[in-house]
C-alpha cells in the first residue's frame, strides 16, 4: 500500500497527498497535525522520497533550487554571495527568485530572523551564563533604551553654545552584506561556526 523509499519517483500515497493538500492551503505546522505526523517523519519523507519532496515544495510555490538554496542559506550565516556560490548560481539569480516569487522572498526573510533569533540567544547566554559584561552592556545600550540607557554626550559646539548629541547606531547605512559580515564575526567569535 505505501512506500518506504521513493527514490524513483513512485506516485504519493493517500495519506502524503492529504499532507500536501493542506501544505497548499494553510501551512507544514496544520499539515503535521492533520496526518499525526511529527517533524522527525517529515523530515525523513523530504529526505528519501523525490515525488514527496517535490511535491511539497511545488505546494509551497518553490522549486527544488530555491528549496536547496533555503537549507543552505543559513549554513553560510545568511550571507547571500556564500550560499549564491555554494549553489553555482549568480548573485543576480537570488534577487531575480526574490523579485518574482513571493513564497521565496518570504522564506528568505523567515530565514534571516530565524538567524537573528539564533544570534539573540548567544547573546542571551552571553549575559545570563558567562556573565559577560561588555555584552550586557551593548544589550542594555541597544535593546532597552527606552528605559533610559542611551549614551549622550555634550559637546562645546562654539564658545557660546552648548548641546546635547545622541550616539547613533554605528551600523545604520550599511548595506545586508556589510552586516552579514559583521554577523559572521560576531558568530567567529562567539565561537559559533
Amino acid at each position: 500500500m505505501g512506500t518506504k523509499n521513493n527514490k524513483k519517483g513512485k506516485p504519493l500515497t493517500k495519506i502524503q497527498q492529504k499532507f500536501i493538500s493542506v501544505v497548499r492551503n494553510s501551512d507544514l505546522c496544520d499539515a503535521l497535525e492533520v496526518c499525526n505526523w511529527t517533524g522527525e517523519k517529515f523530515e525523513k519523507l523530504l529526505s528519501t522520497n523525490c515525488s514527496f519532496k517535490k511535491a511539497y515544495y511545488e505546494a509551497k510555490g518553490l522549486t527544488l533550487k530555491q528549496a536547496e538554496f533555503l537549507r543552505i542559506f543559513p549554513k553560510k550565516l545568511c550571507n547571500i554571495s556564500k550560499t549564491c556560490l555554494a549553489m553555482s548560481i549568480n548573485r543576480k539569480t537570488f534577487y531575480r527568485w526574490k523579485e518574482s516569487n513571493p513564497e521565496f522572498a518570504q522564506e528568505v526573510e523567515n530565514t534571516r530572523e530565524g538567524f537573528y533569533d539564533d544570534v539573540e540567544n548567544i547573546i542571551y547566554e552571553k549575559i545570563f551564563i558567562e556573565k559577560d559584561t561588555s555584552v550586557l552592556i551593548y544589550f542594555t545600550k541597544t535593546r532597552m533604551k527606552h528605559r533610559g540607557y542611551v549614551e549622550k554626550q555634550e559637546h562645546n559646539i562654539n564658545a557660546n553654545v552648548k548641546g546635547q548629541m545622541e550616539i547613533t547606531n554605528k551600523y545604520a547605512g550599511l548595506s545586508i552584506d556589510e552586516l552579514d559580515e559583521i554577523e559572521k564575526d560576531l558568530r567567529n567569535k562567539a565561537g559559533l561556526k
